[in-house]
């Protein structure tokens, strides 16, 4: 299992450090645009993360399911907090399926 949970941050860390740069409110300020606009994307990938996290589990991959969106969760709490509350309800789904 730890090989499987090595393997998914190498494969996805690259991926979800660009996803959640446009997340970061310094970012988003310094860009030209209201708020709502930076928000689009932020939502939309929340909602890609959210899904791939579910299907990552539905595979039976529950664990690192979990570890994804505690991670999530805590990289948005302040940035974006109701993305950060789905991640939230989505490690509670998830913690009754844990075998350990």
């Amino acid at each position: 299992m730890r090989a499987n949970d090595d393997f998914l941050k190498a494969a996805l860390a690259p991926h979800l450090a660009g996803a959640f740069a446009v997340l970061r409110p310094s970012e988003r300020a310094s860009k030209a645009g209201s708020m709502a606009d930076s928000s689009v994307p932020a939502r939309r990938l929340s909602e890609i993360l959210l899904a791939s996290i579910t299907a990552l589990a539905g595979a039976g991959e529950v664990e690192a399911a979990c570890r994804l969106a505690g991670q999530a969760c805590v990289a948005l709490r302040c940035s974006e907090p109701d993305a950060a509350r789905r991640f939230d309800a989505l490690l509670h789904r998830l913690t009754p399926m844990l075998a350990w």
